[in-house]
Formats: C-alpha cells, structure tokens, sequence
C-alpha cells in the first residue's frame, strides 16, 4: 500500500497551485581523466559514453564531499522539442550542479534528435541511460542506491522521463523503472489532443508522421498510454499560460490517478517554460521537497 506524500511546505503550497495526493555500457568509455570542480563545489565527469552514438553521453555531476554511504540518484533530460538542445546547454548544467549540489548524483543526459532519429529513439536512449546508471560498475563508481533513482525532465525531456515512469510494470528498484519523477512543461498527450497550433509541426517530426491520424507512434509516445497502479510518484509542474497547454498536465493527472497511480500536480502562475520555472517563487523547494520524500527512502514499488 502506497504511503502518501505531503510534498510541499507551507510556504510553497502557498506559491503553487498543489492538486492531488500521492497514495549497460561500462565506464571506460569517453570518461574524463580529470573530472571539473565547479565553484559550487560540485565535481562533474563529462562526457561519458553510454553508447555508441556520439549523442549518447552522459555528464556526472556529484556531490561536494567522499561518499560514505550509498546515495539517490537522478536521471536529468534536456528538453528542444525532442529535436535540439544538450546536456551541455548553461541552464541544464546548472540544474544539474543544483541538484548535485542538494545531495544527489546526478547523470545530465543526450540522446539522439529528430527528425535525423524519431521516436523511439529518445525514450530508447533515455532508458539505456539508466540502464548505464543502474549497471553494478556505475553504482560502485558512484556510490549509487539502485533503489532510489529518480528522473527530473523539462518541455520534451519532460516527455521522456515521464514515459520512462509509466512504461513497464513492477518494482521501481531495477530494469528500466524509476523510483520518482518530476516533470516540468511536458507535452504529455502526442495524439494531438491540446496541442497548440505551432507546435503541431515539431510534435510530428518526432513522431515520424504526416498526421495525427493512424500515427501508431502517437499513443505510444504519451505517458498516460501505459499507466498503471504500480507507476512511481510523478511530480507534474506546469505553468498557467506555458506554450505547451495546461489542459495536457492536466489529463495526464487524471489518467494516472484513474490508474491508482501516486500523482500530483503543481500549477504555476507563469507564462515560463520548462526549467524555467525553476526561478518561480517556491518551485525549487517543491521540487526538492519531493524529490527528498520520494528518494529518501528505498523505493516501494
């Protein structure tokens, strides 16, 4: 029986709209000699190959400080409309130096871009990701605890680490299943549902399609498709007046807890997007209250 979370604290709950509750390749690879110290204090291996594509690779951000015991970990997806951005962009290395920086190792991840690699070609990667963090060589590397790995992804990283929580069943503690997930801004529905007008062209081009209609892809690409009372607890942030509309966020919400599944979603007053709500008053500590009460403890899937 799954325990319910108070994710926010009275301060936060008072900047957000809260709804809800909530009931391998080895290391070798292109891993840095010398991994970076950033001024935070925070160490970062770059550029560590997860694959054999020169876009499967992964950056390592860990904590200030030895590891004396075993930590959580989360998975960190770019956003780009599932077409452009990096791991390497200054917002997602600061994200993952942030979270780093509250305690977590933190495994900043590219994948392969459409239209050059439509879908499944991100959640693929995405889920060989793990596969790389969850491998035994990673763990001891890392000092990393296989049972309380979690996912954080804005706009189309959204998407993807979504999908990598609702995809498959059982326990959330090995294979490709995660323990929580916070999504930021995410297209959650790709059947064309609530989709805005500029955005149509993008959502296709990923999905490998001329149109909505008989677009396999399609439901197979959106969250809810798979959803089942055994998905982690999934964090959803969204802003009020985001590109990608709120209606998306808020189907997905009801899909999962129609499935029995532990959701929660938090509305943003703003127009900004993706990890751009991080710099909302509350949403970090959101966040990060979320990520503490999901991750704390060995999962419970």
């Amino acid at each position: 029986m799954r325990r319910a979370l108070a994710l926010a604290s009275a301060g936060v709950a008072g900047a957000l709209v809260l709804v809800g509750a909530i009931a391998i390749p080895s290391l070798a690879g292109d891993r840095a000699a010398v991994p970076a110290r950033s001024a935070s204090g925070v160490t970062i291996a770059e550029a560590i190959a997860y694959g054999d594509d020169v876009a499967q690779r992964i950056d390592v951000c860990l904590p200030r400080g030895e590891a004396t015991v075993d930590r959580a970990a989360i998975l960190l997806v770019h956003g780009g409309s599932w077409a452009r951005g990096s791991r390497t962009d200054a917002h997602w290395r600061d994200t993952c130096e942030w979270l780093a920086a509250a305690g977590y190792v933190v495994a900043n991840v590219d994948y392969r871009l459409a239209p050059a690699h439509p879908f499944p070609a991100g959640i693929d990667d995405v889920t060989a990701a793990l596969a790389w963090l969850r491998a035994p060589e990673t763990l001891e590397a890392y000092r990393i605890d296989p049972a309380r790995i979690g996912a954080v992804g804005g706009s189309a990283g959204g998407n993807l680490a979504t999908l990598l929580a609702t995809s498959g069943e059982g326990a959330w503690d090995a294979g490709p299943r995660v323990a929580s997930v916070v999504t930021l801004s995410a297209p959650l529905d790709l059947t064309g549902a609530d989709v805005a007008d500029d955005f149509v062209a993008r959502q296709l081009a990923y999905l490998g399609c001329d149109a909505f209609v008989d677009c396999a892809a399609a439901a197979l690409a959106s969250p809810a498709t798979f959803a089942d009372p055994t998905d982690p607890p999934v964090l959803v942030v969204h802003g009020d007046e985001d590109p990608i509309p709120l209606a998306q966020a808020r189907s997905f919400v009801e899909a999962l807890e129609d499935a029995d599944a532990p959701v929660q979603l938090a509305v943003v007053p703003s127009h900004r997007h993706s990890i751009g709500l991080l710099e909302e008053p509350g949403v970090r500590d959101a966040v990060l209250a979320f990520l503490e009460t999901t991750l704390q403890e060995p999962a419970l899937g």
